[in-house]
């Protein structure tokens, strides 16, 4: 009797293990998600800021993929993982990047705000029995003052002209695309493994119908919309779920498309307008788009949109 018991209670723990890691196991992409968010958006801000740097999670995040790339059981799941794991690299690379540019430019100058001594009055007394004296008290301590105010914007005006603040607008954009298709391809993979969704029970006829018209209304919500530029906010983009499409380009001209799911459960999907033709990719979120020209004229330019409010 008791062997039977503690057999039971064997079996109980073990299916209590199972269950444990199937709920706190999510996919790298949804893991990745809030930390690849928070970096891009801090990387774009201007240099003088100083945003908060998630180093020490993406640190773990690399660690439990590279545990994952050990341990997979297949070679689409080393794939995954390690596709995951260059991620992290390229989040890491870009706070490097970030902390070496504001360095570079502190080395220049420091300096909050601008500012300047022209502003300050030159006012010095003119009456009195020592007007003498306190007028020439009051000068100096307004020289002195335009002088400290001259000298910080002086010191600021170098930082935000120095070398590494102006390219660090261009540098930062380049991070920010190749960590994005990285991504990009990090969704791919773990869709082709099937990594996307839960499989659901098996179910009558009737009811696996209505989900896939659920999934399909899903997928759809996701990308339908209006989306404009993040690089290029002079170009706006609208997407219809009768499956034709629109762009307002600079300078106001207006263009047709269409397009088409290039892979549903991926969020993946191709636009086609006169003289352009795009890979779009949806970001779990809904909230923004990868987009890859695949025209020759600009093929493998990559640019991202985000929802219009």
């Amino acid at each position: 009797m008791t062997s039977i018991l503690q057999r039971l209670l064997v079996c109980i723990a073990f299916l209590s293990a199972g269950a444990l890691h199937a709920r706190d196991t999510a996919a790298p992409s949804t893991q990745l998600d809030p930390v690849l968010t928070t970096v891009l958006d801090a990387i774009q801000q201007p240099l003088e800021k100083d945003p908060k740097l998630p180093r020490t999670d993406v640190d773990k995040l690399r660690a439990v993929f590279a545990g994952e790339a050990v341990t997979a059981a297949t070679p689409a799941g080393k794939a995954i993982s390690q596709n995951a794991m260059a991620v992290c690299d390229s989040l890491t690379k870009a706070m490097d990047e970030r902390i070496a540019a504001k360095a570079a430019a502190d080395a220049s100058a420091k300096a909050p705000s601008l500012t300047s001594g022209g502003g300050i009055n030159k006012a010095s007394p003119m009456r009195g029995v020592d007007a003498g004296a306190a007028g020439d008290a009051a000068r100096k301590k307004e020289k002195d003052k335009r002088k400290y105010e001259d000298n910080r914007a002086e010191v600021q005006s170098r930082f935000v002209q120095s070398g590494a603040y102006r390219a660090w607008a261009e540098k930062a954009t380049v991070l920010r695309k190749n960590a994005m298709a990285l991504y990009t391809k990090q969704v791919q993979l773990e869709a082709a493994a099937g990594l996307d969704a839960p499989k659901p029970a098996a179910a009558s006829p009737s009811k696996k119908g209505e989900r896939r018209r659920e999934a399909r209304q899903d997928s759809a919500d996701m990308i339908t919309g209006k989306w404009v530029g993040t690089d290029n906010p002079d170009q706006h983009h609208e997407i219809k779920a009768d499956k034709t499409c629109t762009r307002m380009t600079k300078g106001g001209k207006l263009q047709e498309g269409t397009w088409e799911w290039i892979d549903r459960k991926a969020l993946t999907a191709r636009v086609k307008f006169d003289k352009a033709t795009l890979e779009l990719t949806v970001r779990p979120d809904g909230k923004s788009i990868t987009a890859h020209n695949l025209s020759e004229k600009s093929k493998g330019s990559i640019n991202e949109w985000k929802r219009e409010e």
